[in-house]
């Protein structure tokens, strides 16, 4: 049970890693987009021609560029907001869970450790199946199981 949770914090603190990453690189990308965006605009020059057709069309032509550019600014930062909503929440869960682990074993301890162990908590119950040895300071990881109702 105890190597179950390490491999599972392990895959948990995994995914939060991958997530950071794909959100600093998406700034990044948006970033560089930006950038190289930028010196196209600013290494284009006007143009020099007197027909008003074609000035007309070079004008329509850079609008719907520029349209096209804000829209594609608008879908990244959704997607950006979504991966900063997604890790946020991610985390808020993992907070949740090591303070449910810290105030499980502080009860325990207090207790003196003998029997079993219940806690309620929101949605699911925390239940220790066997005494486990006393946790070394400063480590967060215990033999727990996690049920979903109240059973």
């Amino acid at each position: 049970m105890m190597e179950e949770n390490k491999q599972l914090a392990q895959r948990i603190d995994g995914a939060i890693r991958s997530a950071g990453q794909e959100v600093t690189n998406l700034r990044s990308e948006l970033s560089a987009t930006s950038r190289r965006l930028a010196e196209m605009g600013a290494d284009s020059p006007p143009p020099l021609e007197n027909n008003h057709h074609h000035h007309h069309h070079h004008h329509l032509l850079h609008h719907q560029h520029h349209l096209h550019h804000q829209q594609q600014q608008q879908q990244q930062q959704q997607h950006h907001n979504h991966h900063d909503d997604s890790l946020h929440y991610q985390m808020e869960a993992l907070n949740l869970l090591l303070l449910l682990v810290v105030a499980s074993h502080k009860r325990w301890s207090r207790r003196g450790g003998a029997g079993s162990c219940e806690e309620a908590s929101g949605q699911g119950v925390v239940r220790r199946h066997q005494s486990p040895p006393p946790l070394p300071r400063g480590q967060e990881t215990q033999r727990l199981t996690f049920q979903h109702g109240g059973r």
